[in-house]
Order: C-alpha cells, then structure tokens, then sequence
C-alpha cells in the first residue's frame, strides 16, 4: 500500500451495474471518497440499478512509520 491508492469495496449491485472501464474512471477522478462513492451510486442508478447497491471507497494520503514490536 503507498499513499495515492486507491480501494474499492462494493457489493454487485454497483459491479453488475457498471463495467470495470467505468469504475476505473470513477476512482480515479479527483475526488473525496465521499463525492467518488456518490458517484458510483449514481453511475449504477443510471444504468437501471437493479439490485442494492453498496460502495466503499478509501483514499490512502499517506502512511505513518510502524515500529517494529
């Protein structure tokens, strides 16, 4: 992991909904988790939202030193 990535949890609700292509441009965008999840949803209700749709989005900014235990 290193500050920059990017996780996408989601149920199939949103992955059934919208293609991988898509959700890539959806995460990448630069955005707040928050506004990025919006826009997920959003994509999957366009596109019929069939199901429930469940997303989870985390940023990672940055990464503090562990100490060694």
């Amino acid at each position: 992991m290193k500050p920059g990535d990017v996780f996408l949890v989601a149920s199939d609700g949103l992955t059934g909904m919208v293609d991988d292509r898509r959700l890539q441009q959806l995460l990448l965008a630069r955005s707040g988790p928050g506004r990025i999840v919006d826009a997920l949803i959003a994509e999957a209700n366009n596109r019929g939202g069939l199901d429930n749709i469940t997303a989870i989005v985390v940023q990672v900014d940055s990464l503090d030193d562990v100490p060694n235990v």
